[in-house]
């Protein structure tokens, strides 16, 4: 009986660094710094909380590069949510990333994208909802 194809578990240098680079940018680090730097009062706590948010993230990352040592599966978090709470979460997991994750990240970079780009004219009621930007 012939083996079943498998994909390979190897990730290259170029593929983790884009991995990094996009998720930065995802991540808002072009939208929050007058805000960040508004709410903590000066510069300093502004580094304050950028080496904290960081921190968190390392930490993150770290637990999900633990995770998936231990579960060697293909499928990232919906592999690694279903083997450990079940098949539902999974489901769910899956949904909720399709139905709010994903077009609220695609509605906020199109917000900041045309509040910052100076060849949009865009009357000033449709940027006011997104004043948080």
């Amino acid at each position: 009986m012939k083996d079943k194809p498998q994909l390979k578990k190897t990730i290259g240098f170029f593929v983790a660094t884009s991995i990094v680079i996009g998720s930065l940018i995802e991540s808002g680090i072009f939208m929050k710094p007058g805000i960040i730097l508004s709410s903590a009062g000066n510069s300093a706590m502004a580094m304050l909380a950028w080496v904290i948010g960081g921190v968190i993230t390392l930490a993150g990352g770290l637990t999900i590069a633990e995770v998936s040592v231990k579960i060697p599966r293909t499928g990232g978090l919906y592999a690694y949510l279903e083997t450990v709470y079940g098949k539902v979460w999974d489901f769910l997991c899956g949904w909720i990333q399709s139905l709010i994750y994903g077009p609220a990240v695609i509605g906020a970079l199109g917000l900041y994208s045309v509040r910052s780009l100076p060849i949009f004219s865009v009357p000033s009621k449709i940027t006011k909802c997104g004043s948080a930007f």
